[in-house]
């Protein structure tokens, strides 16, 4: 295959880095794993694969790299010009099992209610795999508070705790005493009265767990490709079972399956917002948040910083004004929680328009007449680990169908 030797060029990508603290810290290794060759007009794919993914985010490396384990030939598509510029880049580095939501409010059969232990695993081989010599990746597994700030969020949270539990999920109930020998007494915890423990959660620094799984991918055969941007994914009713993909350069690529991993920023809902202020916390300090609900902000220390996120959502697109008072509210909750932040002004501000909703569960859709394809959607209600979870099933179901064709 041949490809331009040009960088591909995207207005969005100064932005993206100037607004977002992950491109900041990023080793060289991890910086040149998430460049990508750049596709031309006139490149010339020679070569026939037996998988096609589109989007090169978590979830569509992960699915490449899972492939490319079950020795199937793989192309990735990303539309941008380097790897991290969706939404696992912008994301607020975040790191747990489950999805967004309480194990208590989410659908238990099928593959939702998997995707618990699974992601729970998930997290734990990627704690593994940070910890080898020469890894990209960086996360601390630092623990997570759930902070109960009245007798209503206390019992739901026991609640919440028990069902954990009850999945062989890792969960307990804190009193006060403990929470501030946990936080070093650095938290405003006048309004507490109770904390859940996640002991297994932490924080990632996202674009280097996005570049190890590019790197691992590429050391099995696996090739990424930027600036190919796709048009539409069709079944070839011509051809049993063949699917064709059309891009935005004219070209049309061939493959008889493919995975859609196009993330939650390709059909957005709403807004979130996210910010980080420059903080010195120890690897020990917990991740935290309010767990009332209604006026949910997660706050992740790691990386020298103070990551929150989170709020009510606004409107897709909105105006400056706008997200200078939702930035104002975020910020005030940061320093009310970690006083000695009063006085300090955020390092980072930046927002994410994504697909939301109170009950999205990330989850596979099948494609086509014979299920040769799947799309990875929801991933609006996810943290990381859904997203690879998914990724790794999609993988495994197309490369049966492969064996069985």
């Amino acid at each position: 295959m041949k490809f331009s030797s040009a960088p591909c060029l995207n207005e969005a990508a100064p932005l993206t880095r100037r607004l977002i603290p992950w491109w900041s810290d990023l080793s060289e290794a991890a910086q040149a794993a998430l460049q990508i060759p750049a596709l031309a007009d006139g490149d010339i794919f020679s070569e026939k694969f037996d998988l096609i993914v589109v989007g090169a985010g978590i979830a569509g490396l992960s699915a490449t790299l899972a492939a490319a384990k079950l020795g199937l030939s793989v192309l990735c598509l990303e539309a941008g010009s380097t790897i991290g510029l969706g939404a696992t880049g912008r994301n607020a580095g975040i790191l747990c099992a489950g999805i967004n939501m309480p194990i208590t409010e989410a659908p238990q059969g099928g593959e939702s209610g998997q995707l618990w232990l699974a992601t729970a695993q998930a997290l734990s081989e990627t704690a593994l795999a940070a910890k080898q010599l020469g890894s990209l990746i960086r996360l601390t597994q630092r623990g997570g508070l759930g902070l109960a700030t009245s007798k209503t969020a206390v019992k739901r949270l026991q609640q919440e705790a028990k069902a954990r539990t009850a999945a062989g999920l890792n969960a307990h109930m804190l009193g006060v005493s403990e929470v501030k020998k946990m936080s070093d007494g650095r938290l405003n915890l006048e309004a507490v009265q109770a904390a859940i423990c996640y002991p297994d959660e932490g924080n990632i620094q996202p674009l280097t767990l996005l570049a190890q799984t590019a790197a691992d991918a590429r050391a099995l055969g696996a090739q990424i490709v930027g600036g190919a941007s796709v048009v539409s994914c069709e079944e070839n009713k011509n051809a049993a079972a063949t699917w064709r993909v059309k891009l935005s350069t004219g070209q049309t690529l061939h493959a008889p399956t493919l995975i859609k991993a196009v993330g939650p920023t390709a059909a957005p809902t709403a807004r979130i917002y996210a910010l980080s202020f420059a903080v010195d916390l120890p690897e020990s300090f917990p991740l935290f948040w309010d767990a009332a609900p209604y006026i949910y902000y997660d706050f992740r220390p790691g990386n020298g910083r103070l990551t929150t996120s989170g709020g009510r959502y606004a409107r897709v697109g909105e105006d400056r004004a706008t997200d200078l008072r939702y930035h104002a509210r975020m910020a005030a909750a940061t320093t009310t929680w970690l006083p000695e932040l009063r006085g300090h002004t955020p390092e980072y501000t930046w927002a994410v328009d994504l697909e939301v909703a109170s009950d999205l569960v990330p989850h596979l859709t099948p494609l086509g007449r014979e299920k040769r394809a799947y799309a990875i959607d929801g991933l609006g209600a996810l943290g990381v680990m859904p997203g690879v979870v998914l990724a790794r099933q999609a993988a495994s179901k197309l490369a049966q169908k492969l064996k069985t064709k």
